[in-house]
């Protein structure tokens, strides 16, 4: 068997099928339903994008292939004596050429007992793709019936963001008119010989200088103060909203190809 020339490399660094994202934190059992533990990672195959293998119990691999996944159960098509005693994931983050080999060469020399087996078909992996080894046999008529892969597109509600609430407080400059009063002082004249009003006079026969008391002139000046007061009520709400999203896969499906041996003559 060849080994395939290229990594087989966690989910998380590439896009996948929400299904295959679903696999993540199931919980793992072998054919027979005993627990193996949670699914940490999964690992496509580069070429395919197809879930290939997981990890379960924080560092043992198992094949994926052909296995079902029931709710939040995954039953693999592997026993748990086998996922015991397979190669170790050792803290890497993708399979390499030599350790998916050491892995493949495990699963294929184990039967669903643990024992190694006395063919060496195993758990059939043959170069990236283990459903797509060997020939196609013919029909009872003849025929062949050929098949095709087709997307199904459905949806799920998962939470996407969080949201609260937060009051913050903001500093504006806000500007208002006010209208201020003050005093002014005018001079008032009178007839030389008005009465007097106290106020103090020259001597007689000569005009001098003289004055008034000093007079004290008011005015009004802004006083700014600010006080909280409630303005709105506001509360969180959600609501929903509809819209078109394309989305697209890759599918593969069979065709049909003739070798005809009289055109080599």
């Amino acid at each position: 068997m060849t080994t395939p020339p290229h990594d087989w490399k966690r989910t998380e660094q590439m896009s996948v099928d929400p299904a295959v994202s679903s696999v993540k934190g199931a919980r793992a059992e072998d054919q027979f339903g005993t627990p193996l533990g949670t699914v940490d990672a999964v690992f496509l195959d580069d070429a395919t994008g197809q879930l290939s293998w997981v990890v379960v119990g924080g560092d043992a691999v198992a094949p994926a292939t052909g296995a079902q996944l029931e709710g939040s159960s995954l039953r693999l098509p592997v026993d748990a004596a086998a996922v015991q005693t397979a190669p170790r994931l050792g803290g890497r983050g993708h399979l390499d050429a030599d350790h998916l080999a050491a892995l493949q060469d495990h699963y294929r020399g184990v039967g669903s007992t643990g024992r190694h087996a006395a063919d060496t078909g195993g758990y059939g992996f043959a170069g990236n793709q283990a459903a797509d080894a060997g020939a196609r046999s013919l029909d009872g008529d003849g025929a062949m019936t050929l098949s095709e892969e087709r997307l199904s597109v459905g949806t799920e509600v998962a939470p996407y963001s969080r949201a609260v609430l937060r009051i913050e407080t903001v500093t504006e400059e806000v500007m208002v008119p006010v209208t201020v009063t003050r005093q002014v002082a005018r001079v008032e004249y009178l007839p030389p010989h008005h009465e007097s009003t106290g106020q103090a006079t020259a001597p007689a026969g000569r005009v001098g200088e003289q004055a008034t008391g000093w007079v004290t002139l008011h005015g009004e000046e802004p006083v700014v103060q600010t006080r909280r007061v409630p303005v709105e009520r506001v509360r969180l709400a959600t609501s929903w909203t509809q819209e078109q999203q394309q989305v697209s896969g890759q599918v593969r499906r069979e065709e049909l190809a003739l070798d005809d041996d009289t055109a080599r003559r």
